[in-house]
């Protein structure tokens, strides 16, 4: 059984803990994870030590528990950080259980999901997208393999790799992927910035209450309205026309293509990989990404004259497997080959 739910920071001054009962710990400080290997009786200490380590700089600090071991964080360890003169935690959060098919996971029932089988096969974006989306944090969640496939497909692959795909095919056949203008200018007087702007503070909202499945859905929502501005100005058609609407066409693409950076720091604390891959194709480097902060949401990032990168699928669809179709199975005569999942490139 999954029994943790991963957390990101908004800001570098925030600590997020999360316990787990087997296996690793992993520590957030701003988008740098610091993991330490522990068993169930070393697990306290190890956190202790690493409070220790990075607790004198921060001004928060959130355990995350299970529910049913909410009296041990709640009173237990609080006493313990007191007794060693540390700060306590400002909250202390208890997230929910995990079932699979509507169903109680158990060693008997053989249902059980190992958490390191679905990175394999699915990629760790399509994993974290799909837990913190699907399940609001602090409540059960049920698991499905469809759902999970429908899901990350939808939300991953089509509304947002999709939109930047042919938003970055339109601009290097028409602009030579290059901005043509500033993603400011680009925007005045244009009512879709200011709904990326809500859309974004709506997020912010949401992850700094930890509504985490809100905060992904109103990030999402910044792609939806994406391409919904991508169909209704349809920029392919304005380019053919020239002139003034050639123009027009361009600085929908720089629009667009702003929001897509937006888009990349937003969800980077849920789908890290995913947006390292847009913010690569939007002409940054990794050590660019890896400095982002929550101000670089803000409308305005794009210049003119940026030269963004080939366009390459984001994020690889994945097949759902067709009944019957078995490991080691020999295909029947006359049937074509079954698809196999795909796995999500990782960068």
């Amino acid at each position: 059984m999954i029994r943790s739910s991963t957390v990101n920071i908004l800001s570098v001054q925030q600590l997020y803990i999360s316990t787990i009962s087997r296996g690793e710990t992993s520590l957030f400080t701003g988008r740098s994870i610091f993991r330490v290997a522990c068993f169930t009786a070393l697990n306290r200490q190890v956190l202790l030590f690493c409070i220790f380590l990075h607790g004198q700089s921060l001004k928060e600090i959130l355990l995350i528990s299970l529910q049913d071991i909410l009296r041990f964080h709640a009173v237990y360890w609080p006493a313990m950080l007191m007794s060693a003169g540390l700060s306590l935690p400002k909250m202390v959060f208890g997230h929910g259980f995990l079932t699979k098919d509507g169903m109680k996971m158990g060693k008997s029932l053989g249902n059980t999901l190992e958490p390191k089988d679905l990175v394999h096969r699915f990629g760790s974006d399509a994993v974290r997208y799909f837990f913190l989306r699907e399940m609001e944090f602090g409540s059960d969640g049920d698991y499905s393999e469809d759902r999970f496939i429908n899901t990350v497909n939808a939300h991953l692959a089509n509304t947002i790799g999709n939109l930047l795909n042919r938003t970055l095919g339109l601009l290097k056949k028409n602009c030579q992927s290059t901005l043509a203008v500033d993603s400011t200018s680009a925007a005045e007087g244009n009512s879709f910035k200011v709904n990326v702007e809500n859309f974004v503070e709506k997020a912010r909202g949401h992850y700094e209450k930890l509504s985490l499945s809100s905060a992904c859905a109103a990030v999402l929502e910044i792609g939806n309205a994406g391409n919904l501005y991508m169909d209704e100005h349809a920029p392919w058609s304005l380019f053919k026309q020239g002139g003034v609407a050639s123009e027009a066409a361009a600085k929908d693409l720089v629009i667009i293509l702003e929001a897509m950076r937006i888009i990349a720091v937003a969800l980077s604390p849920v789908a890290p990989n995913l947006c390292l891959r847009i913010y690569s194709q939007l002409g940054y480097s990794k050590d660019q990404f890896d400095t982002l902060t929550w101000s670089e949401t803000k409308w305005g990032g794009l210049k003119a004259g940026q030269v963004m990168a080939q366009p390459q699928p984001i994020f690889v669809k994945i097949e759902k497997k067709t009944e019957g179709d078995e490991e080691g199975k020999k295909p029947i005569k006359g049937n074509k080959k079954l698809p196999q999942i795909q796995v999500a490139a990782e960068a």
